[in-house]
């Protein structure tokens, strides 16, 4: 499939970086008993010039690595990763999923939303605390302090259990 590549690669100097090079390139290849197939290919190498002023490639040393499997896995994990997302989108509820050090992994867009408008920078990878802070500063919390609110917070976050309903200010 990527034979184009190859050809151009090898016919024009100027297309291969420095000394040395690394593609990938996906083939079509008949293997032993004529069974044919796609296989994809890491392949490092470094040419061989001619040295006269044209310096054309006459050859090339190297090492080409079938990565087909770990090209399989990439694209079964890119999958599994878009349906989570989207079933994550899905809610009407705000979603956030924190790692093991709290710092914040995933999050759907009903749960960016209830994020203050004064939040600067990404959301993934925030902290728990951070965002804790943050929320607190949005919300409606009748007679509860801030703080209080953010001391029960952290105890829901760490033992779970049923819900927990908010009310923004903008209602």
């Amino acid at each position: 499939e990527d034979i184009d590549r190859i050809d151009t690669l090898l016919s024009q100097p100027s297309s291969l970086p420095g000394e040395s090079f690394s593609i990938e390139l996906r083939l079509r290849c008949r293997r032993e008993g004529g069974e044919g197939g796609n296989v994809t290919v890491s392949l490092t190498g470094i040419p061989m010039v001619t040295q006269q002023d044209d310096r054309r490639v006459i050859g090339l040393y190297g090492v080409a690595r079938d990565i087909s499997e770990r090209k399989e896995v990439e694209r079964r994990a890119t999958l599994a990763h878009e349906r989570l997302v989207s079933a994550i989108e899905s809610f009407q509820d705000g979603f956030a999923l924190f790692d093991d050090r709290d710092l914040l992994v995933l999050c759907n867009s009903a749960y960016r939303r209830l994020m203050p408008s004064t939040w600067r920078g990404p959301a993934v990878g925030a902290s728990f605390e951070r965002l804790l802070q943050a929320e607190a500063e949005m919300l409606e919390l009748g007679d509860e302090t801030a703080q209080a609110y953010v001391e029960r917070r952290r105890g829901y976050h760490q033992g779970p259990s049923g819900a927990i309903d908010v009310r923004t200010r903008d209602g």
